[in-house]
């Protein structure tokens, strides 16, 4: 087991691709391992579908600086919506599946829901897709971590 980081917040991203299940994660893992040269996929978690149903796909581990955006890598765990959000937002489910994932992060880090932010806010992109419902997402987090 890896030594424990300590992550102060989360960003949200999204993969900008069609492709939404296991074989997607892979293929953007054999990217940024193959293509980029990295250890790892750049993201923590990934969000994806399978069997018609969101699931949690495994990322780099959390004891392992994330390679997700350039001056948050130390300090924010990377979650990747897999989908394309330009023009079209996640469906209900795959959000509040998200937002229980975020909660348990929250919750076993210590990071408020205001320390969740989308990729955008600290690059020059549209990521995690201009028709993401960040708000929403948020809104469904806090009210998971009611819950806890």
């Amino acid at each position: 087991m890896g030594m424990t980081r300590k992550w102060s917040e989360i960003l949200i991203h999204h993969s900008a691709t069609l492709g939404r299940s296991a074989r997607t994660w892979e293929a953007i893992r054999r990217d940024h391992v193959q293509r980029r040269g990295w250890r790892e996929i750049g993201y923590h978690y990934g969000i994806g579908i399978a069997d018609e149903v969101p699931t949690v796909l495994a990322g780099r581990p959390e004891s392992m600086i994330g390679s997700h955006c350039p001056g948050k890598n130390s300090t924010a765990l990377g979650v990747c919506f897999l989908g394309d959000f330009t023009h079209r937002a996640p469906e209900d489910d795959v959000l509040l599946f998200g937002a229980g994932l975020l909660a348990g992060l929250c919750e076993r880090h210590g990071i408020s829901h205001r320390r969740i932010h989308p990729h955008r806010q600290f690059r020059a992109t549209e990521c995690p897709g201009l028709a993401f419902p960040f708000d929403r997402l948020l809104e469904l987090v806090v009210e998971e971590l009611e819950d806890y």
